[in-house]
């Protein structure tokens, strides 16, 4: 299984009232891929790919928990026509890229810094 992007348009009456960008664009990353270490219980709920700087605002496992879906939307009052399909298409590639380049031994690195930071914020209690 490979990661792959989908986007998704606005119906125009949306768009029109809204004064919003195209629309939405996400990318579908597989269960078995190493940066999902990121989400495991207890150490958070969003995806953060390294080297993507925007805002994530949705992340959803598909229907048969095969890939991990996160993406973006362009309905914010600082989204406008400029943010058009092109946009969204090449901002959807850009977080897939940062997903892709994510290594095993990324993983494994970030797994460390985590138990590193929770044995440190709960060092007072341990006898």
């Amino acid at each position: 299984m490979e990661t792959y992007i989908s986007t998704m348009a606005y119906e125009e009456d949306f768009k029109t009232i809204g004064r919003t960008g195209w629309g939405c664009g996400y990318v579908h990353i597989p269960k078995d891929h190493p940066i999902l270490v990121q989400l495991e219980e207890g150490w958070g709920n969003y995806l953060e790919p390294n080297g993507y700087h925007e805002e994530i605002t949705f992340t959803q496992w598909d229907k048969d928990r095969e890939y991990l879906i996160i993406g973006f939307d362009t309905s914010h009052s600082y989204n406008n026509s400029t943010h058009d399909e092109q946009y969204v298409t090449q901002q959807a590639n850009a977080i897939k890229a940062c997903v892709d380049a994510y290594t095993a031994e990324d993983a494994s690195i970030y797994a460390g810094e985590q138990i590193s930071l929770t044995i440190k914020k709960y060092s007072k209690y341990l006898i």
